[in-house]
């Protein structure tokens, strides 16, 4: 797929929701879910696409789990407590017993949505979910296998 084909279906994305049609293509997808992100928030998520597309990934942000089906990794972004966190099944069904108290504390737990491997992203505050996305991304760049990278 071309980088502007995907663009294309990106934006047609983001305008009409994740279709299966987007993951038509091979190669590996990663769903970036978003809830009601800020500006800063968005952008972060944004500078991770970036990252992921530069390894040849494909990868669309969404606004719900329902709308990551058929990815092979998800990255959930929302707040401790948040709906888009009841969705996420960690691994042995516990949660973190730590507060993310302090506006730039983040922490980021695997698990599963959407029937997919996922990473669940939560920040005490954007600053703390900014930190967390920009971390990731900098893994992807820095990594020779971008999944991997996203898994450590």
């Amino acid at each position: 797929m071309q980088r502007r084909d995907f663009l294309k279906i990106a934006g047609a994305t983001a305008a009409c929701g994740l279709s299966t049609s987007a993951w038509a293509q091979g190669g590996e997808r990663v769903a970036i879910v978003l809830e009601e992100p800020s500006e800063p928030v968005r952008w972060a998520a944004g500078q991770l696409q970036q990252a992921l597309e530069a390894k040849q990934m494909h990868c669309a942000v969404v606004s719900g789990a329902e709308q990551a089906a058929g990815a092979d990794l998800v990255i959930a972004v929302a707040r401790p407590g948040s709906a888009g966190v009841k969705g996420f099944a960690e691994p042995g069904g516990k949660r973190a017993a730590a507060e993310l108290t302090d506006a730039d504390s983040l922490r980021m737990t695997p698990g599963r949505m959407a029937g997919a491997p996922a990473v669940l992203v939560e920040g005490g505050g954007d600053r703390g979910v900014v930190y967390a996305l920009l971390e990731l991304a900098e893994r992807v760049e820095s990594g020779a296998d971008a999944m991997a990278a996203l898994h450590e």
